[in-house]
């Protein structure tokens, strides 16, 4: 019975520290690598806009890692995944609130670019949206799956125009798990 219990406590501490853990972890044992563009949407829909607006934060935001995080947040808060076919345009995303990762990315790139325009960031930053594969312990996953599905996976990058410096978010994994920031191959 004693060797249970402790078996059980261990168990517990266990799930315990991988929850807390869960962001680091993920950054350690995942990795995204680009390998191609998706278009970036202009703001069309006068719903996307506003919806953007309402949600702009009060004090004035500075940082670029600020700006993509409120992204994900309205991503997230607007769409929810969905493997069947979906717009990828972010104006037509407003009303179907229905995505996978391509209209994620899309529309946390076009959130990206309205906030860093309204910030006045747009000189020395750019959001963009990119094909990706994922790498798990530096192995690429991709080629285990069969399904088309799995064939790549897109992710937004935030990147200065003068230093290169990039931030990197995968806005599905936010959806479901809270965090997003993702660490991209060279």
């Amino acid at each position: 019975m004693k060797l249970f219990k402790k078996l059980l406590f261990g168990l517990l501490a266990l799930t315990i520290l991988t929850f807390l853990l869960r962001n680091w972890l993920f950054w350690q044992l995942f990795s995204y690598q680009s390998v191609g563009d998706r278009p970036t949407y202009a703001i069309e829909n006068p719903e996307l806009r506003t919806y953007i607006e309402s949600e702009l934060p009060a004090n004035s935001v500075k940082s670029p890692r600020v700006i993509l995080k409120k992204a994900l947040q309205l991503s997230a808060k607007q769409l929810h995944f969905s493997a069947a076919r979906n717009h990828n345009d972010p104006n037509l995303l407003i009303d179907s609130h229905s995505a996978h990762c391509v209209g994620y990315a899309a529309f946390t790139t076009t959130i990206c670019n309205e906030l860093l325009q309204h910030y006045q960031l747009n000189a020395e930053w750019k959001a963009e949206a990119r094909v990706g594969q994922i790498h798990f312990l530096g192995i690429n996953v991709h080629p285990y799956f069969q399904s088309a599905f799995f064939k790549d996976h897109d992710f937004v990058v935030l990147r200065n125009l003068k230093t290169g410096e990039e931030l990197a978010a995968d806005p599905t994994v936010y959806d479901y798990l809270g965090f997003g920031m993702v660490r991209v191959r060279r």
